[in-house]
Order: C-alpha cells, then structure tokens, then sequence
C-alpha cells in the first residue's frame, strides 16, 4: 500500500513537474513576444515623430523574428527581406538588415555679365528618372540655373559564416576537421546605379 502510493504521488510530481516546465516556457514565449512589441511601438513611434519634426528624430533598432519578416507590412522590411532572398542568406545565418535612404540636392546658379538671352525667354525643362532629377532654368537677361538630386538607397545586409582559422587545405576532407570561427558577412548595395560604395568599415565591440 505504502509503495502504491509513492508510485503515485512520484506520478503527480512527474506531471506537475512536466506542466510546471510547459508553463514556464508558454511565459518565456510570451514575455520574448512582450518586449519584441514594446520596442517596435516604440521605434516605429520615433520613426512618425521623425516626420513631424526631424529636428527631435531618434534612430531605435526593430527587432523581428524569422516569421515576422515574411508578415510585415513595412515596405522597406519586405524590400529589404527580397533582397537578402536574393542574395541567397538562410534564416538561420540572418543577423540583421537595415536600409538608408539618402536624398542629395544642389543648386547652382550662372549669372553672365552680358544679355545672352532676349526678354521673351523662360525655358523650365527638367530630365528625370527614379534615381536622379535634374531641372534647368534659362531666362531672361543672364541667368542659368540647375537643381540636381539624387536619391540614394543603401541596403545593408549582416549575415554569419563559418571560416577557417588557418588557411583553408587543398584536400577537400582535411578542411572538415579543420578548426573554424564564426564570421559576420556584410552585403552593402547601393541601389542607385549612379552611385557606388567606395569604402567601408564595421567594427563590433568585443567586451
């Protein structure tokens, strides 16, 4: 009798024990969901208050899980998540993505010293795509005018691979048991066909 009923209540200690666990990592999920929510409200909250006023603009990282990429609403998220797509990185090597969108604008104006055009002359014409627009100004007596802009769109891409310590060998199965690290890979593409990245540097602070 004695050692039913400590089969029994070992059972119910295995079983609350087994629930206990369940709960514990239904809480984990949920307080991981929690907090991915408070921080994107407030990023993207930042992100309107940067329209209303750019002057007070702040900058905070959104954090996304795997699944979130493929139901985002954002349009930059989803261009961003066709680009990593594209460049063929797997969910599991995913680091982070981020992309800048740059508008450069510059005016120059030409004065001559001498009448080159007559009082009847007023020509606006401007040459434009996605990525540049550029209008020219003639008139009346002396003047030239140009307004040219350029819109830069700078997606960065962080993904991991796996590199050998020492240089990789020759014979494809001693590099199995070679000893590797885990490296961050960077994609920077600048979708401006006019523009090109020149140089880079990412540094990660290792404490």
């Amino acid at each position: 009798m004695k050692s039913a009923f400590i089969k029994w209540l070992f059972m119910i200690i295995m079983v609350l024990g087994l629930l206990l666990s369940l709960l514990y990592m239904r809480f984990t999920t949920l307080q991981k969901k929690y907090c991915i929510t408070v921080n994107n409200f407030k990023a993207y909250e930042q992100l309107v208050n940067a329209r209303l006023d750019s002057t007070k603009a702040k900058n905070y990282e959104l954090k996304m899980t795997k699944e979130m990429l493929e139901y985002s609403n954002d349009s930059i998220i989803q261009d961003l998540n066709k680009l990593r797509k594209q460049l063929k990185i797997k969910d599991k090597k995913l680091q982070q993505m981020q992309q800048i969108n740059i508008v450069t604008t510059k005016y120059d104006s030409i004065y001559f010293t001498d009448t080159i055009f007559k009082d009847t002359v007023s020509i606006d014409t401007t040459l434009a795509d996605e990525w540049r627009t550029l209008k020219l100004h003639l008139g009346f007596p002396n003047n030239v005018s140009v307004e040219s802009s350029f819109n830069n769109k700078v997606n960065v891409i962080m993904s991991t691979e796996k590199q050998t310590i020492n240089p990789p060998s020759k014979i494809f199965f001693i590099r199995w048991f070679q000893k590797k690290q885990r490296m961050v890979k960077i994609d920077v593409i600048d979708a401006n066909p006019y523009a090109s990245v020149k140089e880079q540097r990412f540094v990660e602070i290792v404490k």
